[in-house]
């Protein structure tokens, strides 16, 4: 589909994608859309899309957007946690309640989706938890918090509340 002198010229940008999905090819066999997944996040196999795009034509891959989607929120949710940085009380935290949601997605009570838009803002109140010294949200830095995005209200909703089953934080926030 492109000629010689362009295919050399992204040569470099194209051999990335061969050295990291090696491990995927075996002896007559491409990668599936999975085991490119795995090797690459989803955000990079979409710079991708001339090599995509040869296996597709002459390896007949297949293309799974439900796993696509699955793996781009998962990888979404990885960067929101991160964002978060050093082990600390807030990311323990963090993590127990996406435990909790990914338990809830494996009894199929949830989608992947509403796990990221569940934590986004859960990240939020922990980082702004972080700037103010404090270990776990109060009263206070919620009502600040919810004062700054009233529209966060409900998906707080659910992270509250499991703060107070699990930590004992009594945050009322019905309050707010």
């Amino acid at each position: 589909e492109v000629g010689p002198q362009k295919a050399a010229l992204s040569l470099k940008k194209h051999l990335y994608f061969f050295i990291e999905t090696a491990q995927s090819w075996q002896i007559n066999a491409t990668p599936t859309h999975e085991q490119l997944l795995q090797a690459l996040q989803p955000s990079e196999l979409k710079t991708f899309k001339l090599p995509v795009r040869w296996l597709k034509v002459c390896f007949n891959l297949q293309i799974d957007e439900a796993i696509q989607k699955f793996h781009s929120e998962q990888a979404q949710i990885t960067k929101l946690i991160n964002r978060l940085g050093q082990q600390t009380e807030q990311i323990a935290a963090l993590c127990s309640y996406k435990d909790y949601l990914a338990l809830r997605l494996k009894q199929d009570r949830i989608q992947i989706r509403s796990i990221r838009l569940a934590i986004k803002p859960a990240t939020e109140l922990l980082f702004l938890c972080q700037c103010k010294g404090v270990k776990l949200p109060n009263n206070a830095l919620t009502m600040a918090y919810l004062s700054q995005h009233p529209s966060h209200y409900a998906a707080l909703t659910g992270f509250i509340n499991f703060l107070n089953e699990n930590y004992g934080t009594g945050i009322e926030y019905l309050q707010f």
